[in-house]
């Protein structure tokens, strides 16, 4: 006896995408994440530095040029990072007791890396997508605060180093 269309289960290699997806993001949180404590770690046993040669203005130079990139690296992209990882996982869940005439549940708001926003978001989806806007598109508040925090991140190796 088969069932009709609307009655049959999707199959589970449909829900696995979003389950890659979730495994894909965990990653990049998870490399960024030990990359930021390796970093800090050699920073903390004194392996960075010293920096007794190196002119003022070098210095001021790397802390201009570096300040924003650190702080998108390794603070804001994290938040970005573990919001979608975290999404993927949610959608996967979600995907796991459809049938195969339910509509998508969810939509590609990137455009050349996959960014998964839900089609009918919950309450937890809905903050973890406001969270993951507020990381890929920062207003002028948060990138200040990023960029603080990487000149900050320098500021700090450059006084460990010197030491």
């Amino acid at each position: 006896m088969s069932q009709s269309r609307e009655q049959r289960p999707k199959p589970f290699w449909r829900s696995v995408g979003y389950l890659l997806f979730a495994l894909a993001w965990t990653i990049v949180f998870a490399a960024t994440t030990v990359g930021f404590w390796a970093a800090a770690m050699r920073v903390a046993m004194g392996a960075v530095g010293p920096f007794n040669g190196v002119p003022l203005g070098g210095l001021i130079l790397i802390t201009i040029l570096g300040a924003p990139t650190i702080g998108y690296v390794f603070f804001l992209s994290p938040l970005l990072t573990a919001t979608q990882a975290a999404l993927g996982f949610s959608l996967f869940r979600d995907s796991l007791g459809a049938v195969d005439s339910d509509p998508p549940i969810a939509v590609n708001t990137g455009r050349r890396i996959p960014v998964l926003a839900p089609v009918r978001p919950g309450q937890t989806e809905t903050r973890l997508v406001a969270v993951g806007d507020l990381a890929r598109l920062p207003g002028a508040r948060i990138l200040i605060t990023v960029i603080a925090l990487g000149a900050a991140s320098i500021a700090a190796v450059i006084v460990v180093g010197w030491t």
